[in-house]
């Protein structure tokens, strides 16, 4: 899905498999003063070339989006794609609200795949709020969840409940706020068998704020 220039659109996807594609199995962009919405159920996306579920936000608004029972596994197949999740989420001077229930992004491949189950960057006066539940985002080579907020005037609200981010290399959950606000709510969670950290903060400017609770 790409939305440009002042448009809108509605996507509703159930039942469906977008396995093993060379770059992303779910690639929405939205630019330019657009709206729109997606809602994915029974969905099947693993062995992506990139990431599996990928939003990338720019000057833009994502209405309240769910996603129910994905499985977006083993993605970064194209060892060359950069930074690659099973779920990536990068918004910039945009307003998101993004609801993922009963999603699955571990990596069963080693170290040639998925580095991140559940990434988010956020920037330029963003307001992201991302509700996790019933997930699992385990053996990844670098994070479970990790979430950057990197400009004064953003703002992440992320609220995780009964989700498992295991085995992960480095770290289970991360987060690295240069600047701007982070708001967190992590209940009935894991984060066992880490490589470095069960949970790694990063500080940035003086006018960062953090207000985590686990």
């Amino acid at each position: 899905f790409v939305s440009g220039t002042g448009s809108s659109f509605q996507g509703i996807l159930n039942n469906n498999t977008f396995n093993n594609n060379t770059r992303n199995a779910i690639r929405t962009v939205l630019t330019g003063g657009s709206t729109g919405f997606l809602t994915v159920a029974n969905t099947t996306g693993t062995g992506s070339g990139e990431h599996g579920l990928f939003l990338s936000i720019t000057d833009s608004t994502l209405t309240p989006s769910t996603f129910t029972t994905v499985d977006v596994s083993n993605s970064g197949q194209q060892l060359n794609a950069g930074l690659r999740d099973g779920v990536n989420i990068d918004a910039s001077n945009s307003n998101a609200t993004i609801n993922l229930t009963s999603i699955t992004g571990v990596n069963t491949l080693g170290n040639t795949t998925q580095e991140n189950g559940l990434r988010q960057v956020i920037d330029g006066g963003s307001t992201v709020t991302t509700v996790v539940d019933s997930s699992n985002f385990s053996s990844n080579q670098i994070s479970g969840i990790s979430t950057q907020v990197r400009d004064a005037g953003t703002t992440s609200n992320l609220t995780v409940t009964g989700t498992t981010a295991n085995g992960n290399v480095l770290d289970g959950f991360l987060f690295d706020i240069d600047n701007g606000n982070f708001n967190a709510n992590v209940t009935t969670s894991s984060f066992n068998n880490s490589g470095r950290n069960a949970i790694r903060a990063i500080g940035g400017a003086v006018g960062a704020v953090t207000n985590v609770t686990f």
